[in-house]
Formats: structure tokens, sequence, C-alpha cells
């Protein structure tokens, strides 16, 4: 489901990265059937299972493209996202569009995550933001450069906390930041 996703985005000039971090069930035959039908889904497989902030970094040294968009494997990308992250990063010049998204919990509620207080700050104010619970520390909410990763951007290998670690530096070396009011990921 959760390529299915991104596959079917109305934004077609999609690079898919998968990642198949060491998985030792069917994963890698999904993406493997993925890759097949679809040129734009790229297998990169690891042997051995390193954890989600070395598996990030692997999918940032195979992409090619403007922009980068995290999305985890039980997450979906919600219709239309792509299309509106890259215009409101085009039509802005953002080099981080960062957007709502849905909780599915377990009960099968579904609430709404905090709508941002800003159209567009600089990546400090968002920092900050992040600092006081006004935004979120998760990666996968910001569409963001890949030319922000030419900075010397850190991956430690920890399994707790590295969204954290990682949105630290990509708002510090990020000049603007915008908003969009879609939530761009069923979470």
């Amino acid at each position: 489901d959760c390529i299915q996703s991104v596959v079917c985005q109305s934004y077609r000039n999609l690079e898919v990265i998968v990642v198949n971090d060491g998985s030792r069930d069917n994963t890698k035959a999904i993406i493997e059937k993925f890759s097949f039908a679809d040129p734009r889904v790229i297998l990169v497989d690891k042997k051995e299972n390193e954890g989600r902030v070395l598996a990030r970094d692997s999918g940032i040294k195979n992409a090619h493209g403007k922009y980068i968009q995290y999305l985890d494997s039980d997450d979906i990308l919600r219709e239309k996202a792509i299309e509106y992250l890259l215009a409101k990063a085009e039509t802005t010049g953002a080099d981080m569009v960062v957007a709502p998204f849905l909780f599915y919990l377990e009960s099968g509620k579904i609430e709404q995550s905090l709508n941002f207080g800003f159209e567009e700050v600089s990546g400090i104010e968002y920092l900050k933001a992040m600092m006081t619970g006004e935004a979120y520390w998760c990666v996968w909410t910001k569409f963001h450069l890949r030319s922000l990763y030419e900075h010397n951007i850190v991956f430690p290998n920890i399994s707790l906390g590295e969204d954290i670690i990682l949105s630290t530096q990509l708002s510090f070396y990020t000049k603007k930041v915008a908003t969009i009011h879609y939530e761009i990921i069923n979470y």
C-alpha cells in the first residue's frame, strides 16, 4: 500500500527509491514486482538490517531528484501530495515545505495533526517552532531540497531520536520553510 500510494501520485516525474533494509520476509519480492512494472521504482537492497538512519542515508546517496520526501513503510502518501508540495516549493522558492498529516489510531479513530501558525519562516524560526511543540520533528513531514545534504549532515546510527537530529540539521541549513494546509500522509 505504501509503494502504491507513491506510484499513483498525480505528479508523475518521480524517482521512487525503496530501501530494503535487510528484511527477511517477502519485502524484496514486493519491491521487485513494483520495480519491474514501473521503472521509476528503484530498489536499494541492503543485505543486513542497519536501521532507519542508515537506510535513509542509502536512499539519499541513490537519489538524483531535486527534492526529497521520506515515507515510512507503514504510512500512506495521500493523493496529490507531491503535486501540492512541489507547487508550493516552486512558487515560494522554499528550501523546505512542511505539511500536516493524519493520525490513524489503532482504535480506528482518525485525528488531524496540528496546523502550522505560519505560511513562511526561516529555517531557524522553524527549528524554534519544533522546539516549542508548534511543529513536528518527523522528517517525513518535510519535503526538502536534496542539495541540503551537500552540507555536513551527520547520520548517527541511533534508533530513538533520529528524526530530531536530522530535522535540526536540515532546518539549520534551510533558508525558507513554507507550509501547505493539506494532510500529506496517513500516519
